[in-house]
């Protein structure tokens, strides 16, 4: 994903395109939509895979917007949001046909949501794909309308259901109506077959069938979704065949070809949809969020014969998942190592009659204590060096069997209760493991909303230390009462803020 709009959700009303760098800070004065931006996350994973009557699950384990109703903007009619991709991969293989875009697809998609009763549904969808715009138009009532370029053209195809499953994007199925092309075509329906569309369509083009009349051909257009001259040198170059000036003006201007060339748009459709969800669901689905309140500490955990590894956002299941290490071979140790080096500190599960505990030695202690001793930082910052520690172990196993490579990390107030000493020791490691994603060839993408000036500060220290970490890094600064919210500041090579706005961390006098 390389952008992300939000429009008309809670209190942002268009954030714009935001790219999301490695590292994206989010500031601001309280309810000013940073919460909300960074909850976006979340709150399209909850839904994903779940059997759900519209596109978004509105409240879940991990965020509550209430319903569509609530998380709507005052006075706004419609709900929007928008995602960029450059060379988004799409494999027809699926449906027994080889990939036609090899080098990927550019696309812009954007959808709007609306209310049915109780329930919320998408509206329209928007796609710029390569060279050509589609809108597709949704019903309450499951009707469709297809615009390409402008053009209305679901006349010519059916459609055979829309519904949304575990999926954010509605799920459909476009055939192409081939008798509404040719009256005397007895076959009505080509199901998923490119080639049997090819042959049958293209030559009702006029000049062009009487060129074609003695031609074989089985090469496929690379690109349906290129200019229209684009589409027609592509055909003459499988066909063989040359068309003077007057003869390319005259079939580009007739019905029938606006009829193939609008065609070939959407007979794609489906399967760009479905790649855009697919990609949709990778995104979210790969977020990593920890709430700004977690769990407390407990003096005891009750044994549960589970084998966690997903961490809670609230950090609930924390001890289950320490012991969990504790019974790996070198998985406690390995993580000790780690945390000693970045943290100064040491972790040991003890277990005793069905429950466990968790104990913490500082490097300067002479033994361990519980957790509950420890005082109150300590509960709320182990989930976050828990979830960072999971995702550098996430990156080497993906290097190494090529499991997914890409994550979202979304931090809300991760340096609730922490000395300043141990925010900026959190802020290093967030750069380390950035670092580090590169070298994994990783796509990991920290997204922290925060209220601490010297996280903000100590990443603009290392980036004066380390210039290549300037394009890396962005802070979104989010204020209700601008026009543009977030505005972007950006780091000089020394490290200073750009655009900042001055006393943003003083208090009024």
């Amino acid at each position: 994903m390389k952008t992300i709009r939000i429009k008309n959700l809670r209190g942002l009303k268009d954030t714009g395109d935001i790219e999301l760098k490695p590292i994206t800070m989010l500031v601001g004065a309280n309810s000013s939509g940073k919460s909300t931006f960074l909850r976006t996350f979340p709150l399209f994973k909850q839904g994903i895979g779940v059997n759900k009557q519209g596109p978004i699950l509105w409240y879940g384990n991990d965020v509550d917007f209430g319903s569509y109703e609530e998380a709507l903007m005052k006075d706004a009619n419609m709900m929007q949001f928008s995602f960029k991709w450059d060379n988004l991969q799409y494999d027809k293989r699926y449906y027994g046909m080889p990939n036609v875009f090899e080098n990927g697809l550019n696309i812009d998609c954007s959808f709007d949501l609306a209310s049915s009763g109780y329930n919320s549904y998408v509206r329209n969808i928007y796609l710029k794909v390569n060279q050509s715009k589609v809108k597709l138009h949704f019903s309450v009532q499951n009707q469709i309308e297809i615009f390409v370029d402008g053009v209305r053209i679901d006349s010519l195809f059916s459609y055979a259901y829309k519904q949304y499953y575990g999926a954010i994007l509605p799920i459909i199925n476009i055939r192409p109506n081939l008798g509404r092309m040719e009256e005397n075509d007895d076959e009505s329906y080509s199901l998923f077959y490119y080639d049997t569309y090819l042959h049958k369509v293209l030559p009702s083009v006029e000049i062009l069938s009487e060129l074609m009349s003695d031609t074989e051909y089985d090469a496929e257009i690379q690109d349906p979704f290129c200019s229209s001259d684009d589409v027609l040198n592509q055909i003459l170059d499988i066909c063989n065949i040359s068309l003077s000036d007057e003869q390319r003006v005259s079939v580009l201007r007739s019905q029938s070809w606006l009829a193939f060339r609008y065609g070939m748009v959407a007979y794609y459709l489906d399967d760009v949809l479905s790649a855009i969800d697919k990609a949709l669901q990778s995104e979210f689905n790969s977020c990593v969020y920890i709430k700004p309140f977690r769990a407390y500490a407990e003096r005891y955990y009750r044994i549960q014969n589970l084998a966690v590894r997903n961490l809670d956002s609230d950090g609930h299941n924390m001890a289950m998942i320490f012991d969990n290490m504790s019974r790996q071979r070198n998985g406690l140790k390995d993580f000790n190592e780690w945390t000693e080096h970045h943290f100064k500190f040491l972790v040991k599960v003890h277990r005793s009659r069905g429950h466990v505990s968790l104990l913490i030695k500082e490097n300067d202690a002479a033994d361990y204590c519980n957790i509950t001793d420890k005082g109150f930082g300590y509960s709320q910052v182990l989930p976050i060096i828990l979830s960072l520690w999971q995702v550098l172990k996430s990156m080497e196993k993906g290097s190494s069997n090529q499991g997914s490579k890409s994550k979202i990390i979304a931090f809300e107030q991760p340096e609730l209760h922490l000395h300043p000493k141990l925010q900026a020791m959190i802020m290093d490691v967030i750069i380390t493991i950035s670092n580090s994603a590169r070298e994994y060839d990783f796509d990991l993408k920290f997204i922290i909303e925060t209220h601490s000036s010297v996280m903000i500060n100590r990443l603009g220290l290392r980036i004066a230390g380390d210039n290549s970490l300037r394009d890396k890094a962005v802070v979104l600064v989010f204020n209700e009462r601008s026009q543009e919210n977030p505005s972007i500041s950006t780091y000089d090579n020394a490290g200073y803020l750009q655009n900042w706005p001055l006393g943003f961390f003083e208090p009024d006098l």
